[in-house]
C-alpha cells in the first residue's frame, strides 16, 4: 500500500506541476482517491461504500492542483470569487481544500461554493513556459551562421552607395552606443530554505468548518476551551430563556463558528454559538429583522466631539460584547 500511495503522490505533484512542499496534501488526496477506486480483492467494489455500506457520491471529484475559485463574501465592491488552487478534501465536513494567496501570503480554506476551470492547472503551464523557452533557445543555437566573403561584400556595398547617397561611414574607432533598456522587476518570492516552514505555518492554523473537525484537529483542546468560554458567556448574560414551543413554528438550529485571531505576540482560539437564521423563510417565520450594531454615523459624532474638546481615546475589547446589547 505505501508504494500504490508514493506512486499517486508522484503522479498527483508531476501532473499537477505543485512543488515537494505539497506531499502532504498530495498523499491524503491520494489515499481519497484509492478509497473510492474499484479494488479487485473486493471484486471491484469501492473501499470506501464496503467500510461504510452506504454509495459513494463520486461527482465532486476534481483534478488535484486546478484553478478554483472560491465564493468570497466581502464588501459590496469586493470581488465575489476568490483565485485558489485545489489541493484536495477536508475530513469529515463537506466541501474542498483550496490553496489561497492573500495578502498576509498563503494559506489553505476550506469552502462548498467553488467554481472549478479543471482545464487550466496554472502551476504546470508556468513550468511549462520555462520548458518551451530553454527549447526555443535551443533552436536558434541550432541556426547555422554563414560568413560573407570579404569581395563580395564590398561589391555590394558599392552597389548600394551608386543607387542612394548614403552618409559617411564613421571610422574604425568611432565609439557607438547603445540604449540602455529597463532592467525588469523581479518579483519577490520566499527564499527556497524557508518555503517548507512557511507551508507548515499556514497549515497549521487552518479553523476547523465544523464542531467534529474542531475535535479531530490537533488543537482540540484549545477549541474545547474556547467552546466552554461561549457557552459560560452565553449563560451568564442570560442569553435565552426556555419557553415552551408555539404551535406551527420551526425550530432554528445552531452550529459553532471557529475563529482563530492574532493578539499581539499571542494567538487566541475564539468560538461562538451562531443560530442559522437562514433557515427561516420570510413572512413565514419572520416579519421583522433586527441587527445589534453600531451606525458609522455615531462614531463619526463621537470621534469629532473628542477631537472638538481636545480629550484623549481609549480603545478596549470587551468580551462576547454582542451578548450585552438589548433587543428590545
Amino acid at each position: 500500500m505505501n508504494r500504490t500511495l508514493l506512486n499517486k503522490v508522484r503522479c498527483l505533484l508531476i501532473s499537477s506541476g505543485l512543488s515537494k512542499t505539497f506531499w502532504g496534501e498530495a498523499l491524503l488526496t491520494a489515499a481519497y482517491l484509492i478509497n473510492r477506486s474499484p479494488f479487485v480483492p473486493l471484486n471491484g467494489k469501492l473501499p470506501e461504500c464496503v467500510w461504510s455500506g452506504k454509495n459513494v457520491d463520486l461527482s465532486s471529484i476534481r483534478i488535484f492542483g486546478c484553478s478554483a475559485f472560491a465564493l468570497h463574501n466581502g464588501d459590496k465592491l469586493d470581488p465575489r470569487a476568490q483565485k485558489c488552487i485545489f489541493i484536495g478534501y477536508p475530513i469529515s465536513v463537506k466541501g474542498y481544500r483550496l490553496w489561497l494567496r492573500s495578502q498576509l501570503g498563503f494559506k489553505v480554506i476550506i469552502s462548498r461554493d467553488v467554481t472549478f476551470n479543471e482545464t487550466k492547472m496554472p502551476y504546470l503551464s508556468s513550468s511549462h513556459k520555462n520548458h518551451h523557452n530553454s527549447d526555443i533557445k535551443s533552436i536558434f543555437n541550432k541556426v547555422e551562421t554563414y560568413q560573407i566573403d570579404n569581395q563580395q561584400r564590398e561589391e555590394n556595398e558599392l552597389e548600394e552607395n551608386q543607387q542612394v547617397d548614403n552618409p559617411p561611414a564613421p571610422p574604425p574607432d568611432h565609439n557607438t552606443y547603445q540604449l540602455a533598456r529597463d532592467r525588469e522587476r523581479r518579483e519577490s518570492r520566499i527564499p527556497t530554505k524557508f518555503r517548507d516552514y512557511h507551508l507548515a505555518l499556514n497549515t497549521e492554523t487552518i479553523e476547523p468548518y465544523s464542531y467534529e473537525e474542531a475535535l479531530e484537529s490537533r488543537n482540540s483542546e484549545k477549541w474545547k476551551t474556547a467552546m466552554e468560554e461561549g457557552i459560560n458567556s452565553l449563560m451568564k448574560n442570560k442569553t435565552w430563556t426556555l419557553v415552551p414551543k408555539p404551535k406551527d413554528t420551526s425550530i432554528v438550529d445552531c452550529k459553532w463558528l471557529f475563529k482563530i485571531k492574532q493578539e499581539n505576540e499571542s494567538t487566541r482560539y475564539k468560538a461562538r454559538l451562531v443560530a442559522k437564521g437562514f433557515t427561516q423563510k420570510e413572512g413565514i417565520d419572520f416579519t421583522e429583522i433586527f441587527s445589534l450594531v453600531v451606525k458609522y454615523t455615531t462614531v463619526r459624532i463621537f470621534l469629532a466631539l473628542t477631537a472638538h474638546f481636545n480629550m484623549e481615546l481609549k480603545q478596549m475589547d470587551v468580551k462576547t460584547a454582542f451578548l450585552h446589547g438589548d433587543l428590545d
